[in-house]
């Protein structure tokens, strides 16, 4: 038998990049990183939102509705720093939303001031007709007034990826199962202060999803649902942050 030494070691080295590779992937939770506002104003915002641009994100996500103007100052300081980032993402809202109608008729969320350099998804969620209002689902897209707006979280995964998002969408039903195999402690997760000071460092946001939520329970909307992790018992309480909801089925798309 004739043996051909450049056609096995050609064989190797391909099998070995491969192998290479495969190692080098990254899991997915790893691509998204969560940042708390806590209860922070526009011009705490602003400077986290500045201190996390330096370190070359591939997107950023705004779970954040700016709905009026505020302080003139302040409100342009955030819109310049809003313009400065290249992918960015910010939360609409469906006017009354039941997730049943194939048209809504309008939008609400942020005003138009912050929006100009950036692209929307709707935040509303699909509540459970259960004991606990749990979240369980959620609408991939959704008409309004004649045009398609996708999810917050599907438009964030677009931005990241937009060959796996819209390979997601053509393969599914609108409306699907969150798949909720990733807790919140899967997901790299950054204080409000750490990120104001500016103390990251560039591997730890670089190319990588940034969503801006918050982990703080304000009393006229608190933004924490019950989640199916959650245990049946009767004593359900409320387990999953509105921005780790939105994490988990950014990371679902991105699988």
């Amino acid at each position: 038998m004739k043996f051909n030494f450049k056609s096995k070691i050609l064989t190797f080295l391909f099998t070995s990049l491969i192998y290479i590779s495969g190692c080098d992937e990254q899991p997915v939770t790893d691509k998204i990183v969560v940042i708390n506002i806590h209860n922070y104003d526009r011009e705490k915002i602003a400077q986290q939102i500045q201190n996390i641009i330096k370190l070359n994100p591939k997107v950023i996500a705004l779970d954040i509705q700016f709905s009026s103007r505020k302080d003139e100052r302040i409100d342009s300081l955030l819109r310049a720093t809003l313009q400065s980032c290249d992918n960015l993402v910010m939360a609409s809202v469906i006017k009354d939303y039941t997730y049943e109608n194939n048209n809504y008729q309008d939008t609400l969320g942020c005003h138009p001031y912050f929006l100009n350099h950036a692209s929307t998804g709707f935040v509303n969620v699909v509540v459970e007709n259960d004991k606990f209002h749990s979240l369980k689902r959620f609408s991939i897209k959704e008409s309004v007034n004649g045009k398609i707006e996708y999810h917050f979280a599907v438009r964030t995964a677009m931005m990241f990826d937009s060959l796996k998002a819209m390979s997601f969408i053509k393969n599914k039903p609108k409306l699907i199962d969150v798949s909720y195999q990733k807790d919140q402690s899967k997901f790299q997760t950054i204080s409000a202060n750490k990120a104001l000071e500016g103390s990251l460092s560039r591997a730890d946001i670089e190319g990588k999803v940034i969503l801006f939520g918050t982990f703080y329970i304000f009393e006229d909307n608190p933004d924490i649902f019950v989640s199916s992790l959650n245990k049946e018992t009767e004593e359900y309480k409320p387990d999953m942050w509105g921005v780790m909801y939105h994490a988990n089925i950014i990371a679902q798309i991105l699988e």
